[in-house]
């Protein structure tokens, strides 16, 4: 190509290129003039559809034909401050296009970015929002739509641009929004109020009549602090720490009314009518909401404020003109009247309650008429020296000034403990600030008390001194011996700070008692606020010993956690048993000394601790049942826990002598009736003659004098619940040897491991011991050859111990190299195999042991070349009289120790070798047979 061809291409091609710009450019400039006539002419039209200006910042259009809406806002109608009802930063529409065509507008998505609603009323109780856009809420239209999902993210709403009425970051998710009856649409929110969240949850079918809805609205925790001028100023109600919670759920329609159960918490609020803050207070209802009556049905309610009162019941409200009038039922379980300000220098206690009080009145009646009965207990009025308490409804008193008080009380009641009826007389003096009961005495069926006096003291400022009482000589005696206390004195002083109050109090006993249990000389102390309180008994003397107990909680009708802390030293175990066993049913009175005691920790409930305990029990006797000898003398123990919530993990050493066992172990659930239990006990090597010694009075009598040598050790760990006990472990034997006191037995030394296996309730038997259990064998004659050989190659597996013993005899020598494998199976002892030399032969056998009441057993065995020549070389009155070899298989059965009740039947059959032929001496025979059978054989070789 020459040169003047290529400047050709390149004049031609730059042309082109600058051509496609300017059109881009003039397409582009009149896009934007034709996006701003779009935009103008949609404000427009939106503006007069309705009634209200409606300005749009921008449009665009996405990929795949989304459209985009920037900068939106309505402004407030005429009427109204300058400002906006609603702003949108951007409105997102997905639209099916193709609906259009079949006259109908089909959306996937909308979404609504970072709206805010900002609804204002005027002085004449009118909204910002316009006639026609009212209208248009209310007609029916005729459009048909249809929206997959309404999306509002981060929203706003306000009114009248007050705080207490402003919700943030509001999310909405409405999906199915459509023209079409009989559709359910889903709507799913929350937003954050008073800085908490609120979630709403719901359904509701827009196109039906009459219109059905449902919705639920809750929140665990919303702060007051927005309403707090505004409730301290009606109520005196003070909101800094108060929270609440709700939970509201409504159903049913616009035609006949909705379904509406609720319930509202409220924590730590302090009202000016009360002297003391309710913690937590709980309304629950179900009610009916009939529109066209105009009237709402309760059915029922329930208020608790938390420990002031509680009332449920059932009633209506109906709205007659501008009254509301109101009638109902309710029972009050509590009403507590010593948290009510009645007036200034008075204080009032006492608990009211109604099972039905039907009550009836309008919002414009102060006093509500009343019909029913209520009731008063535990009354106490304290005002200008008069101090009142312990009354109910029923009491009457008469009280004469500086003269003398007659108080006669029914059906009292505190706690499980209940009084038919109490008698109380005292004089009594007061004046302005101190009252003194002389001599004040009360009888009842179950119980005296009296004191020498009682003394009453108010100071004259409240806020500044303390009021003290003062109790002495305080004796009091309960029926039969029960219980009671001599020469106590007690004193309380306390006071007002606040809205709080703060007390001590100190109090010492010559003695306590309750049925077995004696304190003497108690002394101690205590402290109270209105949050916490501490009582320390510094000392109190028990069983030859003295006992510290100091411990503490809240000032709340649940006083736990309660920390503890409790120390004893030289408690005598003797009375101490004894006493116990009124409750345990123990019939063991031991006796010894516990030298220390002591727990340190805290009680969450009856079923929790957490904590470090300790005991040690020095020279601790344990007798038998009758009394006749020792079970244990001159033991020890020594043990430490550590509580963990409801488990508790232990560990402890306990013993006498030179014998000891240590176990440690774990407690699931320790307070409970259906505790579980992990321990393990582990006795070191310890000599069979140190255990004689130690446990002498209970060792067994044959063994008293018996020769003992060796040692054994232990280890079993046992597992138990409510439903099952196990026990699993081993005993291992040290060349144990037990010799007759006169060397008439021996066996020994036994050597190796017995293991040890129990199992008792709902424990599934191990199925590894299951696939290795072995079917007994038969022990008849035709079988002798095939167990023979069975025998000679058995080899047992792992799962058998084996037990090793040198000998066994019994005047003469028996056996000797004896073998024993044996297994635990449940509750019976398998002996898979058991060997040993006798008389120069063999003997091969199994057993089984079931661990009964009485204990069964079953075993058979087997004896190969036995030498009738050796046999009577032992036996010193048959020496040389037989020779010859015996094979023979026996086969036995019994229960228990008793011989009569052992059944079994052997065959035996001898037969000669080549060393040793069969023979028996006639000199045997004729003292075997006597002189008939001498006669017999006269002369003849034999």
């Amino acid at each position: 190509m020459t040169a003047k061809m290529k400047r050709v291409i390149i004049v031609l091609s730059s042309l082109l290129i600058m051509s496609f710009v300017l059109l881009l450019s003039v397409a582009y400039i009149q896009y934007r003039d034709l996006k701003k006539v779009l935009v103008a002419r949609l404000s427009a039209q939106v503006t007069s559809f309705i009634g209200q200006e409606v300005a749009i910042g921008d449009l665009s259009i996405g990929p795949a034909g989304l459209i985009h809406l920037h900068s939106i806002a309505v402004r407030n109608p005429e009427g109204f401050a300058e400002g906006n009802l609603l702003t949108i930063k951007r409105l997102s529409m997905n639209l099916r296009y193709r609906e259009l065509l079949k006259n109908r507008l089909s959306f996937e998505s909308i979404v609504l970015q970072e709206p805010e609603l900002s609804l204002m009323q005027n002085e004449r109780g009118s909204l910002n929002i316009s006639q026609k856009l009212q209208e248009f809420f209310q007609r029916k239209t005729t459009l048909r739509y249809r929206i997959d999902e309404f999306t509002v993210k981060a929203g706003i709403i306000g009114f009248n641009n007050d705080e207490k009425f402003r919700a943030e970051n509001m999310n909405m998710v409405v999906q199915d929004v459509t023209s079409e009856p009989g559709t359910k649409t889903l709507i799913s929110a929350h937003t954050l109020y008073c800085d908490s969240r609120i979630d709403f949850i719901g359904w509701v079918f827009l196109n039906d009549e009459p219109k059905k809805m449902s919705m639920s609205i809750s929140s665990r925790d919303i702060s007051l602090m927005r309403f707090s001028q505004m409730l301290k100023k009606r109520y005196g109600m003070e909101t800094e720490d108060t929270r609440m919670s709700i939970f509201v759920k409504t159903e049913g329609d616009v035609k006949k009314g909705f379904v509406v159960s609720a319930d509202i918490g409220v924590r730590n609020a302090k009202f000016g009518f009360l002297n003391r803050g309710a913690k937590e207070g709980r309304l629950r209802l179900q009610a009916f909401l009939d529109i066209p009556a105009q009237k709402i049905v309760l059915d029922p309610f329930s208020l608790d404020a938390g420990g002031i009162s509680s009332l449920t019941g059932k009633g209506n409200l109906k709205r007659v003109g501008h009254d509301i009038f109101y009638d109902g039922e309710i029972k009050v379980s509590m009403l507590d009247l010593s948290a009510i300000n009645i007036m200034k220098d008075m204080k009032v206690g006492g608990i009211v309650n109604s099972e039905r009080l039907l009550i009836s009145g309008s919002s414009k009646k102060l006093i509500p008429e009343l019909a029913g009965s209520i009731r008063l207990r535990d009354a106490m009025l304290q005002a200008r020296g008069l101090n009142i308490g312990g009354l109910d409804a029923d009491a009457r008193f008469r009280s004469v000034r500086n003269g003398n008080i007659d108080l006669t009380l029914r059906s009292i009641t505190y706690g499980s403990y209940s009084l038919p009826r109490l008698h109380a007389k005292s004089g009594i003096r007061y004046d302005a600030h101190a009252v003194r009961f002389d001599a004040p005495e009360i009888t009842s069926p179950d119980f005296t008390a009296s004191s020498r006096s009682v003394w009453v003291m108010l100071p004259q400022d409240m806020e500044k001194d303390a009021v003290r009482i003062d109790c002495d000589g305080v004796n009091v005696s309960y029926r039969d011996h029960v219980g009671g206390t001599r020469n106590t004195a007690i004193t309380v002083a306390f006071r007002k700070l606040g809205d709080s109050f703060q007390g001590n109090a100190d109090f010492t006993s010559d003695a306590a008692s309750f049925k077995d249990f004696t304190l003497s000389f108690v002394k101690g102390s205590a402290r109270f606020d209105d949050k916490v309180f501490s009582v320390d008994i510094a000392h109190a003397g028990m069983y030859g010993g003295t006992v510290r107990v100091a411990f503490g909680g809240k000032t709340t009708a649940d006083v736990l956690p309660l920390k503890i802390m409790l120390s004893a030293e030289n408690l005598d175990v003797v009375d101490l048993s004894r006493d116990m066993s009124q409750f345990t049913g123990s019939p063991y009175f031991s006796s010894g000394i516990i030298k220390r005691f002591s727990f340190e920790g805290t009680i969450h409930s009856i079923e929790s601790a957490e904590g470090i305990g300790s005991i040690q029990v020095e020279r601790l006797v344990i007798p038998d049942k009758d009394r006749r000898r020792n079970l244990l003398k001159d033991g020890f123990a020594k043990a430490e826990a550590a509580f963990k919530g409801k488990d508790l993990e232990f560990h402890a050493a306990a013993g006498a002598g030179e014998v000891a066992v240590n176990i440690t172990g774990i407690v699931n659930d320790f307070a409970e009736k259906k505790r579980a239990a992990h321990m393990k006990m582990v006795m070191p090597l310890t000599r069979l003659s140190d255990i004689r010694e130690t446990l002498w009075e209970v060792f067994p009598d044959g063994l008293l004098y018996a020769g003992l040598e060796g040692a054994f050790s232990s280890e079993i760990v046992v597992q138990f619940d409510d439903s099952s006990t196990r026990l699993n472990g081993r005993v291992i034997l040290d060349d144990v040897t037990f010799r007759g006191e006169n060397g008439e037995y021996e066996v020994g030394p036994i050597k190796g491991i017995v293991p040890v296996e129990y199992r008792h309730g709902s424990h599934h038997a191990d199925p590894g011991v299951a696939q290795n259990a072995k079917v007994f064998p038969s022990f008849e004659p035709e079988e002798f050859q095939r167990l023979s050989s069975f025998y000679a190659k058995e080899t047992m597996d792992d799962s058998y111990s084996l037990l090793s013993v040198g000998k066994v005899s019994y005047g003469f020598e028996m056996l000797d190299d004896i073998k024993i494998w044996i297994r635990p199976e449940g509750k019976s002892l398998q002996v898979g195999h058991f060997s040993g030399n006798i008389f120069g032969g063999r003997m091969n056998g199994s057993a089984t042991i079931e661990l009964a009441e009485p204990v069964q057993y079953r075993a058979g065995f087997l004896v190969e070349g036995v030498s009738l020549t050796q046999l009577c070389d032992r036996i010193e009155p048959i020496r040389g009289y037989v020779s010859g070899k015996l094979d023979g298989i026996a086969m036995i059965k019994g229960a228990g120790s008793a011989l009569t009740d052992l059944i079994g039947k052997a065959d035996f059959w001898t037969y000669g070798s080549s060393k040793e032929p069969t023979k028996i001496s006639k000199e045997f025979l004729h003292k075997v047979g006597g002189p008939s059978l001498k006669r017999y054989l006269g002369d003849r070789k034999f």
